[in-house]
């Protein structure tokens, strides 16, 4: 049994690693430059984001956050990202949703320029905020409009 709890253990830590990836474009993979700052992610590895065990999924989101606040993505890789981590946002424990909404302002604040129709994905999660979590949604908020100050696809919702 302990030898099937430990390929268990190394084939999680394998695909840990392969979610970090980074470097040339591998077939499959899905980047948005050829640049070394460039931040690649490949489909198996979106796979295990998304039908990994919870903890497992909360562990590598933490270890994306950094990743993503420092290299660039895709439109592609932010629209997988946030597929690959909606169940979560939408129906998972607090503490839980509170960790994909930090990882979703990290990467609204780092890529804001990137998002395209995510901004209206993220708009219509934000209003479906629940009272918990109100204050990490606001910060949500205030990263997709910068502080208020742009309010594109905002304007259409409040009207």
């Amino acid at each position: 049994m302990s030898k099937k709890s430990e390929s268990g253990s190394s084939r999680n830590r394998f695909s840990i690693q392969s979610i970090l990836n980074f470097g040339g474009g591998q077939r499959g993979t899905v980047t948005s430059r050829s640049t070394q700052d460039d931040f690649t992610l490949d489909q198996a590895s979106v796979q295990e984001l998304k039908n990994g065990k919870l903890a497992d999924r909360l562990k590598l989101l933490k270890s994306l956050v950094e990743k993503v606040e420092e290299r660039r993505l895709e439109k592609t890789v932010i629209e997988s990202l946030w597929l690959a981590i909606k169940d979560i946002a939408e129906q998972g424990q607090m503490d839980a949703r509170h960790r994909v909404i930090g990882f979703l302002n990290a990467l609204v604040s780092s890529h804001f320029d990137q998002l395209g129709p995510m901004r209206q994905t993220l708009f219509n999660y934000i209003k479906l905020c629940r009272p918990e979590d109100v204050e990490p949604c606001f910060a949500l908020l205030t990263s997709l409009t910068q502080n208020g100050t742009y309010l594109y696809m905002l304007e259409e919702h409040i009207s």
